[in-house]
């Protein structure tokens, strides 16, 4: 029944927040030319509590509670990676960005987070292990936050010129890589 639990629920919920994240992204980049990375920023800043709250309830109504919103903000931050990442990489490069993007995701979140749970669970409690991984959740808002801050209209306004850097090399070398 746990694993149910911690499958189904999350999963079920991420389904919606994705469809529900990736129509907000689209209206709001619409209005804003930040609108995909805030719709993402609001999802992983709103899910951090909930993320929290699965480690520490000890209630099983509680928790699958938590599980089903964390699930809801994972969508809506989910749905928007590849959207966000594609507003400002190359279409020439977008193949490889959706990769090693994948790469990344797949190392940190089902490589060594849970061997950090793990590790963390023999020095306080699995519960207080599981909640204290909220705090990657506030980092990587606050990452967005600064990578928004910091890069994104620069980012914007060069791919919006036309011609990447890469792009440029290959023209003035006349090579067709």
């Amino acid at each position: 029944m746990a694993a149910f639990d911690a499958a189904v629920y999350p999963q079920l919920a991420s389904m919606a927040g994705s469809v529900c994240g990736g129509y907000l992204a689209d209206r709001f980049a619409e209005r804003d030319r930040r609108g995909r990375i805030l719709v993402q920023c609001a999802g992983v800043m709103a899910g951090a509590p909930f993320v929290a709250l699965c480690g520490l309830s000890g209630s099983l109504m509680w928790v699958k509670l938590a599980l089903i919103c964390w699930g809801f903000f994972k969508g809506i931050y989910d749905s928007n990676i590849f959207a966000a990442a594609f507003d400002v990489v190359p279409a020439e490069n977008r193949g490889t960005v959706a990769g090693s993007m994948n790469c990344i995701g797949w190392l940190l979140g089902g490589g060594i987070a849970p061997v950090l749970i793990g590790f963390l669970a023999l020095y306080v409690s699995l519960g207080d292990a599981i909640a204290l991984s909220c705090i990657v959740y506030a980092l990587a808002g606050i990452i967005l936050i600064l990578t928004m801050r910091c890069f994104l209209d620069a980012d914007l306004d060069r791919l919006k010129m036309g011609t990447t850097a890469v792009a440029q090399i290959r023209k003035l070398s006349g090579l067709r890589w």
